[in-house]
């Protein structure tokens, strides 16, 4: 394979993956943390607002709380804004070495560029990989134990 090829069918691939990825839980996370302090905003400005007349708005306020809440808690499950800098630090990584190797900068410079190159690019995969790997095992465990399991 030739390093044209290598970088086109792996490296590039990779570098779209992670943008990709980071671009959807950057949209997510802010989207949920801009409704969350948007709704939890509107109790105290309806707290104020209730009156006999306005009794309603006491039920109003339960369920923005009950929101506010759920929506903290997505946040916290699904890890948006982890997900978000973690795929974007490898998007950049990925790109720092595909600059690097092809203006034969520093660490490239010599004939051996190829192979060292393609060694770091699989080592970072690889390193991604195994994080994730041991993360969902601690999740695992974590839910194990939380769930009663001895």
């Amino acid at each position: 394979m030739t390093d044209q090829e290598y970088i086109k069918t792996r490296v590039d691939h990779q570098i779209e993956w992670y943008g990709r990825k980071s671009t959807r839980n950057r949209y997510w996370y802010q989207s949920l943390k801009v409704s969350e302090i948007l709704l939890a905003l509107l109790i105290p400005l309806l707290a104020g607002l209730i009156t006999n007349e306005t009794g309603y708005l006491k039920y109003v306020i339960g369920i923005l709380g009950f929101l506010v809440a759920a929506i903290s808690g997505v946040i916290n499950l699904f890890k948006f804004h982890e997900k978000w800098t973690e795929y974007r630090v490898m998007a950049e990584t990925l790109k720092q070495e595909r600059y690097l190797y092809l203006t034969k900068a520093g660490m490239y410079s010599d004939d051996q560029a190829y192979n060292r190159f393609v060694e770091r690019i699989e080592g970072h995969l690889s390193r991604e990989n195994l994080d994730w790997s041991r993360y969902i095992k601690e999740q695992k465990q974590e839910d194990d134990e939380g769930g009663g399991q001895k």
